[in-house]
């Protein structure tokens, strides 16, 4: 139960089952990461390639993944916690509007809190048309992170004909998503959340092996008067597992749900969170303290990570150790868990922070806390013993203000106006002006630099308050919404570093701009043909390379050499997959959209694909198809 062997990878949560289709699903996450962002829509389209590890770098597998699957998916995050790309990418330009940023009501004087719940809603339809839904509650955010956390996920049906108690405040955090949000959504998105919030209410999901009933669903932090929350359960021996800790809570659980009658209480946290609450907090005399021993992480997994990502931009290495959140209560022969984002902190438990948890129960000789232990938790502990130690005062000060200076820049009133320059510039010259202006002060010893993530960071500009920063660029595909903001503080130990990513709303963005990134992503006809291979995969032998002189007619006259390499492919898609034609129609009317996309295109291309389209108009896209 909860085995620390019985590990997961993210994208294995998200893979369509057999027999099933994607219809739709959302996000929620505090952190998130571009470059993780951009491989979600792989993800979600696995079965749909036989492309290799190997696809994650190539774009033009990247690009026809975000054209499938990028429009059915919502991920909401928190505003201001994205971070840093490592690299730019044109691609991140396809990303804007999969992610909306969100920001929880203001909680004066109390404070603001953050939006930290992590899950995800799948839904599926079936060959008749049956609905299935995924949910996936989880402790980590969408990042590369290499963290320890844990996920659960639940399988249903929305079979009931009335709303099921146990999921009320779950389709509650759903309905009340598109109310946090700070960029609008489509009517097709609010559509959809509208329909999976009444299917919600009607699922009953299945629960984990050993435990009984249903699970039941709390969401914290939606009013905009903070409610407390507080565990219901009888007292008795707990387990608390939290990377991040606070005394208060702590304190509730002591004095209001314990019972030391039923066995000695655990509290596994990380070691500068235990260290922090000190001897003060009784924490060594009221539970038996640990964290997780630091020389469990492999090092060859450690050495696979950083060269993947070696750091954030922002000077920080890759998070790591423990970040999953449990709490449980075992009393008499039932034990009931509490799993999910919320950590044992005042933020969480006073409802400032969006949260979400799920409460599951069982018979304690099922899944009980020794139970987990068991059944290899406790391998993986160390005892902790607080150790007086020195404590870098101004570090931890330069790390506040960064934090600070963050959320001020994610609060601030940002506009981004894209301008076409005049035609008569220079051949080569800049196409387009991006300004950026915002209402941000600076303090003395700050300074703030700003670029778009489809430029590299060496281009940055540096942000002067009370004037606009801005940027030409040659193409419509270099323009994006995704502002990066890079934070450097001046101190006497030398500068601190940090950065953040912001999606803005901006204005004059062309029609054209995706049409022109799909463009710049197959660049020259062997894309084009790689990227027909990729669309035609599976039905045959390959397709071969473009032969020489492919723009005109072939010794045959009617048929160019291009046309010669495709007919077998398109003919055999035709008869066993169709709607593979579909996805090859897309492309070329994207194509078709710019002129040097139309540029790419043979001739005898155009001529084949034209002599199909007339034995077969429905492969000519709609108009409402084209989205």
């Amino acid at each position: 139960m909860l085995a620390p062997e019985d590990r997961r990878l993210y994208s294995e949560c998200l893979q369509v089952p057999p027999g099933l289709t994607l219809s739709g699903g959302i996000a929620t996450t505090y952190g998130l990461d571009l470059e993780t962002l951009l491989l979600v829509p792989l993800g979600l389209g696995a079965q749909e390639f036989d492309a290799g590890a190997e696809a994650a770098e190539d774009p033009i597998v990247l690009i026809e993944s975000l054209r499938r699957q990028a429009g059915k998916v919502t991920i909401f995050h928190q505003q201001g916690a994205v971070r840093l790309p490592r690299r730019h990418h044109l691609l991140f330009g396809l990303l804007e509007d999969l992610a909306v940023p969100v920001r929880p009501p203001v909680r004066p004087p109390r404070g603001d809190g953050v939006f930290h719940p992590k899950l995800w809603l799948l839904r599926f339809l079936d060959a008749e048309g049956e609905v299935h839904l995924r949910l996936v509650v989880l402790s980590r955010n969408l990042t590369f992170d290499r963290s320890w956390d844990l996920v659960l996920t639940f399988e249903g049906r929305p079979r009931s004909q009335r709303p099921r108690p146990a999921n009320a405040e779950l389709a509650r955090l759903v309905a009340g998503l598109p109310g946090l949000a700070l960029k609008p959504l489509t009517a097709d998105r609010l559509a959809f959340l509208d329909q999976v919030v009444d299917e919600l209410r009607r699922t009953t999901f299945t629960v984990p092996p050993g435990f009984e009933g249903e699970p039941r669903f709390h969401a914290l932090g939606l009013d905009p008067d903070p409610r407390p929350w507080r565990p219901e359960a009888r007292p008795g021996r707990q387990l608390v597992i939290s990377p991040f800790l606070k005394a208060e809570p702590l304190r509730h659980l002591v004095e209001e749900l314990r019972d030391d009658r039923w066995g000695e209480s655990r509290l596994i946290s990380r070691p500068e969170a235990l260290q922090e609450l000190g001897a003060a907090a009784g924490i060594e005399d009221r539970w038996l303290t640990s964290c997780l021993n630091p020389l469990l992480e492999p090092a060859e997994l450690v050495e696979e990570l950083a060269d993947r990502r070696p750091s954030d931009q922002d000077g920080h290495s890759l998070p790591s150790g423990l970040h999953a959140k449990i709490l449980a209560i075992e009393a008499g022969w039932e034990t009931t868990w509490w799993l999910g984002s919320a950590n044992v902190t005042n933020a969480a438990w006073e409802g400032r922070n969006v949260e979400i948890l799920v409460e599951l129960r069982g018979k304690k000789s099922k899944v009980g806390i020794d139970v987990f232990l068991e059944a290899g938790m406790a391998g993986l502990l160390v005892p902790f013993r607080h150790q007086p130690t020195a404590v870098d005062a101004e570090a931890l000060a330069a790390e506040k203000a960064i934090e600070v200076l963050r959320r001020r820049i994610a609060n601030a009133t940002w506009t981004l106006v894209v301008t076409p320059l005049p035609a008569a510039e220079p051949e080569g010259a800049s196409s387009w002006e991006l300004r950026l202006q915002g209402d941000l002060r600076l303090a003395e010893g700050e300074a703030v630099s700003v670029w778009p993530v489809s430029l590299p960071e060496a281009q940055a500009r540096p942000f002067v308050p009370g004037s606009a920063t801005i940027f030409r660029l040659g193409s419509a595909a270099s323009l994006t919404t995704w502002i990066a903001f890079g934070i450097i503080l001046k101190r006497p130990a030398g500068p601190a570093r940090g950065g953040l990513v912001l999606n803005l709303l901006a204005s004059g963005l062309p029609e054209d701009r995706r049409a022109e990134v799909l463009r710049a992503v197959v660049a020259n006809r062997d894309g084009l043909m790689r990227y027909l291979r990729l669309l035609l995969q599976g039905l045959g032998t390959g397709l071969g390379d473009f032969a020489s002189g492919g723009e005109g007619p072939s010794r045959r006259g009617e048929i160019a050499p291009v046309a010669e390499v495709l007919l077998e492919n398109l003919l055999r898609a035709l008869a066993r997959a169709p709607e593979r034609l579909r996805a090859v129609s897309r492309l070329l009317a994207e194509l078709e959209a710019t002129e040097e996309g139309r540029r790419l295109l043979p001739d005898d291309l155009r001529r084949l694909w034209s002599k199909l389209t007339e034995l077969r108009p429905e492969l000519t896209l709609a108009e409402e198809d084209e989205t």
